[in-house]
């Protein structure tokens, strides 16, 4: 197994490259790259199994790596890691599937535990890799695949004329009439509560689904042509379905008996909407139409629903839902006070007010992002910590797998609960930890000539991103630190009374005398010959 760190900061690099047990974790070789586009000729010569890019760098950027790379192997695992904690890159590394998303300075636990489940992911991958490429061969093989092929460009109207369609379904054994009535139908599953396979593949759960329904919807007689129904796949868990449109009432019954079978077998919930009957061939794309559109409001039904597309209603534009200053106000309160019975009673009143105004899914989800990135944010008036930041793209991964109102509800609350927790248990920030690293380093190597670079790399950051953070946790900079507790140092040897001033200089690192004396004298307010003199003076009175 190999594994593949990019990021232009070599120090950031380094420190991947050793804070992790590698061989432990079954990786036998891990390589570097120091922009995105040194990054993409390392994948394409070596293709690592595992890609730990930063979100930003030169010449080729995280994301624009990982779509390339994932061009040439879509296996591959990816974690980011950046410095930058807008949910901007969050929702761009969550669309592009990341195993995690790491906050700089980069905690080696967190990374560890990510780097376990891209491991756990690769070597499932490795023991169903064989078996998943003899089911696609035969697959491709199969005339089954071609129809449901055929059959999805039949509902969308990708074909260049009827007479081409109907030759290509006759070569197939899809029997299609021009005339007959038809009815189309629409299917969104999604995973249930107690799933006894959770990492059965989504192809395999599509082969399945898609062998229940056509069981189910059965073949024609032989010698008859018929059409029995069929079955396609629209991507993700969802499928569209094509009935015979003789009797409408039958197809609900069957589309219920697909529902729960697949529930039965597959523990996979389900959605589904039935389009109008239409009379002949060239209405089959409206009555797809219509079903897919109601499709889009599942969220208002509950978990294995099958409804006429009349039930969902018609589409209409909405005046937009806005969300209370107010109750956001009250709802960061609670949650930052820890009341959660008052966060769940103000996302309650929230929900109310703007679920009528929602019309999709992705609008309903765009809702609880914009009210739980509020109250993150504290409307505005905090900075996230690393581990809040993980916290909210583990919720907007949940979120993705929303559909219906009980869904996007015990989401919100949930969040709100484990941010409550976490900033109730919170101990010493990462962030003074760090701070306090680097003073410990500067005192023990007080007499030595330190660099911001050199102070850096003790604690595995980039020295610009170091100075911001000292200043920020501080009010002051690394160097004038550095020069006081120098100054202070050189007060305890004079009063120790074994150096001159010229000897102290040279032996703090600083060749010119009166610099180090004026240094000296800004901060402790005279100059060391003085402050000598000062100490000598002491001493005589106290020998009279």
């Amino acid at each position: 197994m190999k594994v593949l760190v990019a990021d232009d900061e070599r120090i950031i690099r380094q420190a991947i490259l050793h804070v992790i047990d590698w061989q432990a974790l079954g990786v036998t070789q891990v390589l570097e790259a120091r922009n995105g586009r040194e990054a993409l000729r390392e994948f394409e010569r070596h293709r690592p199994e595992i890609l730990i890019t930063d979100i930003r760098m030169p010449m080729l950027d995280g994301l624009e790596l990982v779509q390339a790379a994932r061009e040439l192997d879509s296996r591959i695992q990816v974690i980011y890691i950046t410095g930058f904690s807008d949910v901007s890159y969050l929702r761009a590394a969550v669309r592009n599937a990341a195993v995690d998303y790491i906050l700089k300075p980069v905690d080696p636990e967190e990374l560890l535990a990510a780097l376990r489940t891209c491991v756990g992911r690769v070597q499932e991958q490795s023991r169903s890799q064989d078996h998943l490429r003899e089911m696609e061969r035969y697959a491709r093989l199969s005339a089954p695949l071609l129809r449901r092929q055929l059959l999805g460009r039949v509902l969308s109207g990708a074909y260049p004329s009827r007479e081409s369609i109907l030759e290509s379904a006759a070569m197939v054994g899809l029997s299609l009439d021009l005339q007959a009535p038809y009815q189309a139908a629409v299917f969104s599953f999604r995973r249930a509560g107690e799933v006894p396979l959770p990492d059965m593949p989504g192809d395999i759960l599509c082969a399945g689904i898609v062998n229940i329904a056509e069981e189910l919807l059965g073949e024609p007689p032989r010698g008859e042509q018929a059409f029995p129904g069929g079955i396609c796949h629209l991507g993700d868990l969802d499928f569209a379905c094509l009935l015979p449109g003789d009797e409408p009432e039958e197809n609900l019954r069957l589309l219920g008996r697909i529902r729960d079978q697949v529930r039965r077998y597959l523990r996979l919930d389900a959605f589904g909407v039935a389009g109008p009957v239409t009379e002949g061939f060239s209405g089959i794309q409206e009555s797809f139409e219509l079903a897919y559109g109601g499709l889009q409001r599942q969220f208002r039904f509950s978990p294995g629903a099958v409804v006429s597309y009349e039930a969902c209603g018609p589409h209409k534009e909405q005046a937009g839902c806005a969300v209370g200053e107010e109750r956001l106000e009250k709802l960061c309160a609670c949650v930052y006070g820890g009341d959660l019975q008052g966060a769940a009673c103000q996302w309650e009143g929230i929900w109310e007010e703007g679920a009528a105004a929602l019309s999709s899914v992705r609008e309903t989800r765009s809702l609880c992002v914009l009210v739980c990135g509020h109250v993150l944010l504290n409307q505005g008036r905090r900075v996230v910590a690393p581990e809040e930041n993980a916290l909210f793209a583990g919720f907007l991964t949940r979120l993705e797998s929303a559909r219906y109102s009980r869904d996007f509800r015990e989401q919100v609350e949930s969040f709100f609960q484990e941010l409550a927790g976490m900033l109730s248990s919170r101990r010493v920030p990462r962030r003074r930890q760090i701070v306090e690293e680097v003073q410990r380093y500067i005192l023990e190597h007080i007499e030595e000539s330190l660099t911001i670079r050199d102070i850096s790399a003790q604690v595995f950051l980039a020295p610009t991103y170091l100075c911001t953070l000292f200043k920020e946790e501080t009010g002051g900079t690394i160097n004038g630190y550095l020069t006081r507790q120098r100054m202070l140092h050189a007060a305890r040897l004079l009063a120790a009374g074994e150096h001159r001033v010229y000897e102290l200089a040279r032996r703090l690192g600083y060749s010119d005398v009166k610099y180090f004396s004026s240094l000296f004298k800004r901060e402790l307010g005279q100059t060391p010959s003085r402050y000598a003199g000062g100490l000598l003076e002491e001493g005589a009175d106290e020998k009279e």
